[in-house]
């Protein structure tokens, strides 16, 4: 029984890897975001019927620091239910040498009466 297992994980992981290694800069949706690239833009459409946050950074540039989730409207404006929200290129750091941008989202909560973030979502997509 053990080899059967084996390789039905085999086959589950190598059909989750073929998911997500999907080169398509063709617009990606699930059931919060839609997401379009048309360079130099990055449109981010929240279909949900709650205020979203987003960060969008170019893969390459995502790794040379941190950031955090924001949830002050002040200072990060969310995407309002049903909204859109068009990012730059260069607002995401996303140079000629990108072909990949992250776009992490997340809804604001209230934790002992104080905002905060849920859980944190990331979408990869192709800029190029």
């Amino acid at each position: 029984m053990r080899p059967l297992l084996g390789h039905a994980f085999t086959i589950a992981f190598s059909a989750t890897l073929l998911a997500a290694c999907n080169s398509s800069t063709q617009p990606q949706r699930d059931a919060v975001l839609s997401i379009s690239v048309s360079e130099p833009n990055i449109v981010i459409t929240n279909n949900g019927s709650k205020p979203v946050f987003t960060m969008v950074l170019g893969k390459n540039y995502a790794a040379l620091g941190d950031w955090f989730p924001c949830v002050d409207e002040a200072i990060c404006t969310p995407i309002p239910p049903h909204g859109k929200q068009t990012r730059t290129f260069g607002d995401a750091g996303i140079d000629e040498s990108e072909t990949e941008a992250l776009v992490y989202w997340w809804f604001a909560v209230m934790k002992d009466n104080v905002p905060t973030h849920d859980s944190i979502r990331l979408t990869t997509i192709r800029v190029r």
